[in-house]
C-alpha cells in the first residue's frame, strides 16, 4: 500500500482530491516535487494535471509548504512517492495534522 498523508476535508464535501510529492535532499537542502495525477488516454500525454518543484532549506520548510497547499487548496490526500539508495519503492504512512 502506498503511503499516504491525508487532510480531514469538510463532510459536505463528496471528490476526493489527490496529489503526490516527493522530497528529495539537495546540497541545498530539500527539493519539493508535487504533482496532480491525471487518467492518460494516449501516450503522448503527460500522466499529471500539473508538475511542479521549488527548493527549500530544509525537509521542516518543505513539509510546512506541503501542509499549507493541502490546507489551501482543499486536497484530501497527498501521497508520498520516493525510492531508496537501491531505486527500491519505500512506504510509509503517516497522517499530517492541520
Amino acid at each position: 500500500m502506498p503511503p499516504t498523508t491525508s487532510v480531514s476535508s469538510a463532510p459536505s464535501e463528496s471528490v476526493e482530491s489527490v496529489v503526490h510529492y516527493r522530497f528529495i535532499p539537495t546540497a541545498y537542502g530539500v527539493m519539493m516535487e508535487l504533482w496532480e495525477p491525471k487518467s492518460v488516454t494516449s501516450i503522448s500525454e503527460v500522466p499529471y494535471q500539473f508538475r511542479l518543484r521549488h527548493q527549500f532549506q530544509s525537509e521542516h520548510e518543505a513539509l510546512a509548504a506541503l501542509k499549507h497547499y493541502l490546507t489551501v487548496n482543499s486536497i484530501t490526500t497527498a501521497i508520498a512517492d520516493w525510492f531508496g539508495d537501491e531505486g527500491i519503492n519505500l512506504y510509509e504512512t503517516w497522517t499530517i495534522s492541520v
